[in-house]
């Protein structure tokens, strides 16, 4: 029985298996093992992303930032005085350039939104994956450090029973020689009451036959032994009857206690240790089987949560496909905001200005121009679909006209069919309002050709403002790819780390 205890065994029935001590110790320690196994892991995971988590959120505010350079959100706001061929005046109407809708922000949509939700998802993602890491570290490390006072409790109660079954067993191995001789003692007993038998026997078979008076003295010394025989047996019985019952009893509890759910109220008996008393009967028949809540206590429910927590959110998320999103969507979101600052993409539809602009390319038009002058200035050669060049001559950009000062003088490689945005970009992105006309219209081409005051006024409401808002934006954008270009860097050790 106490062997049972310590080493288990099935249900009297039959239906059911108890955990014995020994097992029980090994089994909390092989789990503490695990334990710790598992928080390392996670410390370490903990440890891992805090880089990648950290420059994600640095990512965030700085995609945040590009519209208009606010961690609020909003679009950014690109508005040009219209007409855009007028005179420029503070007070008039303005037309919104549709680049701020294709760009978006945070909170509006457009390329900016969808890729702050992507980084917003992966930063969620990794912090939960940090935090429920910590969480569970944190916890198990409460876990563990009980592990070894309740495993020496336990190790205290197996010894114990241990000793006690040794006892048992020695105290029975003891009693085998008292048995063999306390047999052999009755035997003789029982051979001595028979042959005193015997001979009262022969004696009353003596006098009743054969008239030998004399014999009844065997009868009667036959009969006093006896007499004592059976006062010494009735003592034995009852000292058996006294000792039987209670052993008897007492194995019926021990099976009692151990196959039933009742242990724990029985096992207060002779166990005074609340928690050991509760992880026994946790493992024992009848038992809840939660061996985890038994050792760790209620929190640990919360700790293997955040351990549940740590592993979805990690199955949840790719770090390949992650990294090569972000890769997509760098390259996408930098080809639309350059495309729209060099002017492939037009960002004013209206017929007021696309015909402002078109008037700019043929200065031949103007009066006190050439009739066949030597230049057209076209939005962005990168896109002649709608607004081509006037001229039949070679294209001129930042990449054939290689200065300010050449492309004032007339050098070569810029005369031609001028790509405006590519040079407004390059050299004169510094001037303000009137500049282009009087630093550089009127200087290259002559006051008194009408087309420099035109295009001065294109450049007053539209290329002046479009220039700063969309170069301030490309600044902020280049802070932001610089940032997710990070992020991009870091998911190679989050990768071996996860």
């Amino acid at each position: 029985m106490f062997d049972d205890i310590v080493n288990g065994n099935v249900t009297a029935d039959g239906s059911a298996f108890f955990t014995g001590v020994t097992k029980l110790v090994s089994t909390i320690n092989d789990l503490n093992t695990n334990i710790n196994d598992i928080k390392n892991n996670m410390t370490n995971l903990d440890s891992g992303l805090s880089t990648i988590v950290t420059d994600l959120s640095t990512a965030k505010d700085d995609i945040q930032k590009v519209p208009q350079n606010a961690l609020s959100g909003g679009n950014a706001v690109i508005d040009y005085k219209t007409r855009i061929s007028d005179p420029y005046i503070p007070s008039t109407g303005t037309v919104s350039s549709i680049f701020v809708t294709v760009l978006g922000s945070s909170n509006t949509g457009g390329i900016i939104g969808n890729l702050y939700s992507n980084i917003e998802t992966g930063y969620n993602t990794l912090s939960g994956i940090k935090t429920s890491a910590s969480a569970f570290a944190a916890g198990a490390t409460g876990f563990s450090s009980s592990i070894g006072g309740i495993t020496s409790d336990l190790n205290n109660v197996q010894t114990q029973i241990t000793d006690l079954d040794n006892s048992v067993k020695d105290g029975l191995d003891l009693m085998e020689t008292p048995k063999t001789i306390g047999t052999l003692v009755i035997n003789l007993i029982y051979g001595i009451a028979l042959g005193l038998a015997a001979l009262a026997l022969l004696g009353v078979i003596l006098m009743t036959f054969c008239d030998k008076y004399k014999c009844r003295y065997l009868m009667y010394f036959s009969c006093v032994i006896l007499f004592f025989f059976g006062i010494l047996g009735f003592l034995i019985a009852i000292i058996f009857s006294i000792i039987v019952p209670v052993m008897y009893l007492l194995c019926e509890w021990l099976d009692v206690t151990i196959t039933s759910s009742g242990f724990t109220t029985n096992t207060q008996k002779f166990i005074s240790d609340a928690q050991v008393q509760n992880i026994l009967s946790s493992c024992l028949v009848g038992g809840s089987g939660d061996i985890m809540t038994a050792v760790g206590g209620a929190s640990i429910g919360n700790t293997m949560n955040s351990l549940t927590s740590a592993i979805n959110y990690t199955s949840a998320f790719n770090t390949s496909t992650e990294s090569a999103s972000i890769s997509t969507a760098i390259t996408n979101v930098t080809a639309i905001i350059t495309s729209f600052r060099m002017g492939v993409t037009p960002d004013i539809t209206d017929s007021d200005s696309l015909q402002a602009l078109l008037a700019v390319t043929k200065m031949q038009d103007f009066t006190g121009c050439p009739a066949s002058p030597v230049d057209s200035y076209v939005p962005s050669m990168g896109n002649t679909t709608s607004i081509g060049c006037s001229i039949t001559a070679s294209t001129v950009d930042s990449g054939t006209c290689t200065s300010a000062a050449n492309f004032l003088s007339g050098a070569a490689g810029c005369v031609g069919c001028i790509d405006t945005s590519s040079i407004l970009n390059a050299y004169y992105t510094g001037l303000t309002q009137g500049q282009w006309k009087t630093n550089v219209l009127d200087t290259k081409y002559g006051a008194g050709c009408t087309w420099t005051t035109y295009f001065g006024n294109v450049w007053d409401n539209y290329y002046r403002v479009k220039l700063t808002e969309m170069n301030s934006i490309n600044s902020r954008w280049s802070t932001a790819s610089t940032s997710l270009n990070t992020v991009i860097s870091d998911f190679t050790p989050v990768n071996t780390t996860m």
